[in-house]
């Protein structure tokens, strides 16, 4: 490791709680879909910054826009209105097709949004139902309610007891997700593509059958 690199990397791991196995790279600006060191080493970035960046890099697009909303207001809650935020949120829901949005921070912030939706709905209707039926190599997200829907033990185990009332059926197959439902069952959460699991694909017939 360069001893500038390395440096940096020390700095890093003895300021940041350890959450992350890092690689001993250390990256400087980006372009594009290439991710680039201060010595110009270039790397192309197939995780778009794990789903992060999926415009790439140095898109003049949305730089201007960023630095323009910086100039005028960066944060001001959400106990009021502002100019930009139901805008985005029409953009949003013409391209999706859905009828509401919910603005987080994260895809962990979004899941644990579904799973509160979802067991509010329940509890509107008085159904009683309060369990989630995820699948085996599922990821979700690492807080508490994300985490109860993971299966990976390896994440799971620090933190248990988790959030109860969480089953896990077999990826792709839709009879082992129909043994576990029963009336408790309040939804089914599960990735098109699982990540962590191995970059495994839903079967079309098996989302159909969901």
């Amino acid at each position: 490791i360069d001893p500038h690199y390395g440096v940096i990397i020390e700095e890093t791991n003895s300021g940041l709680v350890h959450t992350y196995n890092r690689f001993p790279l250390v990256l400087d600006r980006g372009e594009g879909v290439y991710l680039y060191d201060e010595k110009g080493g270039k790397y192309l970035d197939f995780a778009g910054g794990i789903a992060v960046s999926g415009l790439g890099y140095g898109c003049q697009e949305l730089n201007d826009a960023l630095k323009s909303q910086i100039d005028k207001m960066i944060h001001s809650s959400n106990l009021y209105y502002n100019t930009t935020c139901g805008h985005a949120a029409e953009e949003l829901k013409r391209i999706s097709g859905m009828d509401r949005v919910f603005f987080t921070n994260s895809g962990t912030e979004a899941n644990e949004g579904m799973l509160k939706a979802a067991r509010k709905y329940a509890w509107k209707k008085k159904t009683g139902r309060y369990e989630f039926i995820a699948m085996e190599g599922s990821f979700h997200g690492r807080s508490m309610g994300a985490l109860s829907v993971t299966e990976h033990e390896a994440y799971r185990t620090p933190f248990e007891p988790l959030i109860p009332g969480v089953k896990f059926a077999k990826f792709n197959d839709l009879d082992s997700v129909k043994a576990l439902i029963s009336d408790n069952t309040c939804a089914i959460i599960l990735e098109p593509i699982q990540g962590e699991g191995g970059i495994n694909m839903a079967d079309p017939e098996f989302l159909k059958g969901i």
